[in-house]
């Protein structure tokens, strides 16, 4: 039976681009990477550990050529900050989207909930600013074909934990 496959990786980190985009590209297989709009350069939980994307000319242009090879590029909120988001869902949904959109010049249709459970309070958010749809990791959900998406896709995280 045939799978419908999506690879996306979050956050934005530096070595997504660096290690995974080349490869991806060598072997024609398309992915969205999630970003967070927001300028810092390394991801707030891990600060000094992942260097991130922080919007800079090299990184708009880079995201422009990977947009052209055929991956997609999506939003992961602004602040990523579990302690923000619950407050301030529209700006989360919204600022993200506009952020990203007046960067890369194109428009942004999806949108992943940082921390699998953000969905309960920014899906309506989410909906509100615009994106076509919108990916969580909740139930770690297998799809048949046959099957109707809707606009909250359940996707499974695979990590290097996973893998024997």
């Amino acid at each position: 039976m045939p799978s419908l496959i999506s690879l996306t990786f979050d956050d934005g980190f530096r070595c997504q681009f660096e290690r995974a985009l080349p490869i991806l590209n060598n072997h024609g297989i398309p992915a969205t990477f999630f970003l967070i709009a927001d300028q810092q350069p390394t991801h707030e939980s891990r600060r000094n550990e992942w260097w991130k994307i922080d919007w800079r000319n090299e990184d708009i242009a880079m995201l422009k050529k990977a947009v052209q090879e055929g991956h997609e590029i999506g939003s992961h909120s602004v602040t990523h900050d579990g302690a923000k988001m619950p407050r301030q869902p529209d700006f989360e949904a919204r600022e993200s989207k506009r952020l990203i959109e007046n960067w890369m010049g194109t428009k942004i249709s999806s949108f992943c909930y940082p921390f699998y459970r953000t969905h309960l309070y920014l899906s309506d958010a989410v909906r509100s600013a615009g994106y076509e749809q919108a990916r969580m990791g909740m139930q770690n959900s297998y799809y048949a074909l046959s099957a109707p998406l809707g606009f909250n896709v359940d996707c499974r995280q695979v990590s290097k934990n996973d893998i024997d």
